[in-house]
């Protein structure tokens, strides 16, 4: 309303205010090759091939753009050429994407609040392990939008046999490749 000039009168505004800060989720696992068993931790075999699923949710109230979703596979996983699907409202039975998840990372649209996309791709243990034992392969997923970027990881177990007379899968002991290289060189 109006209010007169003057000393004795007083006015106030009171204003509330919500910030509105983007947030969002990522989910990364793991699961044998067709059957869906979708975990943060399995056990594979040298040669097998292992599926990864990714989630991204935009947990916040406002749209988020151009979310890029990137997975570094470790050393010990190979990529699987053609085998990365997206599936959002777009695409809800899912369809073929780029190879680039692995590279570059994917560009996988604009998601208003409470939306989400799934990313899944396959990943073929390699032959070349040099651990006897436990292999443990670790497999980071990113997701990331213009304010912020978060991770989760799935681990793949590999245990790999090594014969009695080998340092490592396939060498002999006594072999100069059984050395292990010193983590710190000393100084003379």
């Amino acid at each position: 309303g109006v209010l007169p000039g003057c000393n004795p009168y007083a006015g106030y505004v009171i204003a509330r205010f919500i910030a509105e800060a983007p947030n969002f989720t990522v989910q990364k696992l793991a699961s044998p090759t067709g059957q869906k068993k979708w975990a943060e931790n399995i056990d594979a075999k040298v040669g097998d091939t292992v599926d990864f699923r990714i989630e991204y949710k935009n947990i916040s109230t406002t749209q988020q753009d151009n979310v890029l979703i990137q997975d570094v596979l470790p050393k010990g996983l190979e990529y699987v050429k053609g085998s990365a699907m997206i599936f959002n409202t777009a695409h809800p039975a899912g369809t073929k994407t780029d190879d680039g998840i692995t590279e570059r990372g994917l560009n996988t649209g604009s998601y208003a609040a409470g939306g989400n996309v799934f990313l899944r791709f396959s990943a073929k243990v390699a032959s070349n392990l040099d651990v006897c034992g436990a292999n443990v392969l670790v497999n980071t997923a990113s997701a990331m939008i213009e304010s912020g970027k978060k991770t989760d990881t799935a681990t793949v177990t590999v245990n790999v046999e090594c014969k009695p007379n080998e340092c490592k899968p396939g060498i002999p002991k006594g072999d100069e490749r059984c050395k292990d290289v010193p983590a710190v060189t000393e100084l003379p």
